[in-house]
């Protein structure tokens, strides 16, 4: 797991930034490698935004101290979109299994993620946002929807399904077609 941190600079600062250094401050440029999580976090506003591409060994989530947590989902909760070949997500010993386009909500305190791909050739890209702002359970799926068209990886005409899970017993599901 590759987690990068960026702290906020003043905005006042920023208006003086030349093109290169709003691009180093501001750009997440890579997103996917093979059996790795490429992850960035931004102090700007304590999200976590970024990728797992499980090839062909089990990729996990793990607290770090940059996280100051035991466990990834400690202090924060998820939404994860695949946008790759089939896959699964593992939390806590529950297996989900999502083809693409598919999504899953994980919320705070999950104790262990792992990710995994069906076929090696076909690897599974699970992109990932995750907030530390209140409560976001039932804003993580668009959230995460809504990042992935802005930078152009949703095909208008496809087919999403999104299943989100909450606290306690709640759980909800969509089936509908992206449109830009």
């Amino acid at each position: 797991m590759q987690l990068t941190v960026r702290q906020p600079s003043a905005s006042e600062d920023a208006k003086h930034y030349t093109t290169e250094r709003l691009r180093g401050e501001y750009l997440i440029e890579t997103v996917f490698a093979p059996d790795d999580a490429i992850l960035t976090y931004s102090h700007f506003d304590r999200i976590i935004a970024g990728g797992v591409m499980p090839v062909s060994k089990s990729v996990e989530l793990v607290g770090c101290k940059e996280l100051a947590s035991d466990t990834f989902l400690q202090r924060r909760e998820m939404g994860v979109i695949n946008i790759g070949g089939k896959g699964k997500i593992a939390v806590d010993g529950v297996e989900y299994d999502l083809k693409q386009y598919d999504g899953l909500y994980v919320g705070m305190g999950a104790k262990t993620l792992s990710f995994t791909s069906d076929d090696p050739a076909d690897p599974a890209k699970f992109y990932k946002n995750m907030d530390c702002h209140g409560n976001t359970s039932a804003a993580s799926i668009p959230v995460a929807l809504n990042e992935l068209a802005e930078s152009g990886q949703l095909t208008p005409g496809r087919p999403l399904a999104c299943i989100g899970f909450g606290g306690g017993l709640t759980w909800g599901g969509a089936i509908f077609q992206y449109k830009e």
